[in-house]
């Protein structure tokens, strides 16, 4: 009521829909409850939320704010976030919009960040926009799954190895055919990515952590976000064993 009173239309708008009252109302219920992570377009307005659910379910943890198959309600379209200088000469790319927030707020640095790693169409279109406005280099940073041992050792969540051991479905390498979906499907996601660029025209560059002396992860940390806390960490120790105040950027 607030946003219709200021001269807004909410119609079109995802989240947005009129109830069975006949009033604008929200998608906001019970099985989405968490909090809001917001998707920026390259000119730095909203253009959807990704909610962190409190209570993940079905092996989800983000869900869109959509108000899809209600009166009048819009889907959210899954847009990829953008943070940084709109006019940046080298932009990084990873999965997650809360992922994306977080890099580019230990860094500084400009980030692309995909809602998936196979939702590529809408990352191609801001790639376009951002050459368009001078970009010559993208950072390929998803997650190190892309470099996952894929060797069973037992441990996959859930009722995963046990489902293994009754049906046989692991192979006779020992190879855990979950881990190697995982890893597959990343690295399809980063393929999609580096054709993208190539068809734009952009520099690509692959960029690893955390890897083990055969190149594969060492497991610690997944995401570039969780890597460049660490080494903010071992930067802020290192300045205060040196007597020196505050902490630099990584």
């Amino acid at each position: 009521r607030k946003l219709i009173a200021e001269g807004y239309v909410l119609s079109g708008i995802p989240g947005f829909f009129v109830n069975e009252r006949g009033n604008w109302d929200i998608a906001f219920f019970r099985k989405n409850k968490g909090f809001l992570c917001p998707a920026y377009s390259v000119d730095g307005k909203i253009s959807g939320f990704q909610i962190r659910l409190d209570e993940p379910y079905d092996g989800r943890k983000y869900l869109w704010l959509s108000s899809t198959n209600r009166t009048k309600g819009t889907g959210s379209r899954s847009p990829v976030t953008f943070l940084g200088d709109p006019f940046c000469k080298t932009v990084r790319v990873t999965e997650g919009i809360l992922k994306a927030m977080v890099s580019h707020s230990l860094s500084g640095y400009s980030f692309l960040g995909t809602p998936g790693v196979n939702q590529y169409k809408e990352l191609e279109r801001t790639l376009d926009v951002l050459k368009r406005n001078g970009l010559k280099e993208v950072q390929e940073c998803y997650d190190m799954d892309k470099f996952l041992d894929i060797r069973c050792d037992g441990k996959e969540k859930g009722a995963v190895c046990e489902e293994c051991r009754r049906s046989g479905r692991y192979l006779e390498d020992g190879t855990c055919l979950k881990k190697e979906q995982k890893r597959n499907q990343i690295r399809e996601g980063c393929m999609r990515l580096y054709e993208a660029c190539a068809r734009l025209e952009l520099r690509c560059i692959r960029k690893t952590w955390d890897q083990t002396e055969d190149g594969t992860w060492a497991g610690n940390f997944k995401g570039i976000d969780d890597y460049w806390c660490e080494c903010r960490d071992i930067r802020r120790e290192e300045r205060k064993t040196n007597g020196m105040d505050g902490a630099s950027a990584v």
